[in-house]
């Protein structure tokens, strides 16, 4: 298993995708806000040659769900998490205050 470490967003959250000899992967964190950081993403995930097949959230606090649509979108994945979260994703507003 390889584990591939990034470091994204003014919060520092960390993004992680993990794939093996099988070049499926997983992202976890979406978290790359700036499009220089969208693009290290991408082409890490295009340079490995590898086929996105799940995208997973720790947990929907804003600063982790940046890049999740841009994912979501390029890669035709829906985004995976705890049930007990989706609450997180109402209070969005909130969170940002």
């Amino acid at each position: 298993m390889r584990i591939k470490t990034f470091e994204f967003n003014p919060l520092g959250v960390n993004t992680y995708i993990l794939h093996d000899e099988t070049k499926e992967c997983v992202v976890v964190d979406a978290a790359c806000f700036y499009a220089d950081e969208k693009e290290q993403l991408l082409h890490y995930i295009i340079d490995q040659d590898l086929v996105v097949k799940h995208l997973l959230n720790t947990h929907l606090h804003f600063d982790h769900l940046f890049g999740v649509n841009m994912i979501s979108s390029r890669f035709e994945v829906p985004l995976l998490c705890h049930e007990g979260d989706l609450f997180l994703l109402e209070e969005i507003p909130k969170q940002l205050r």
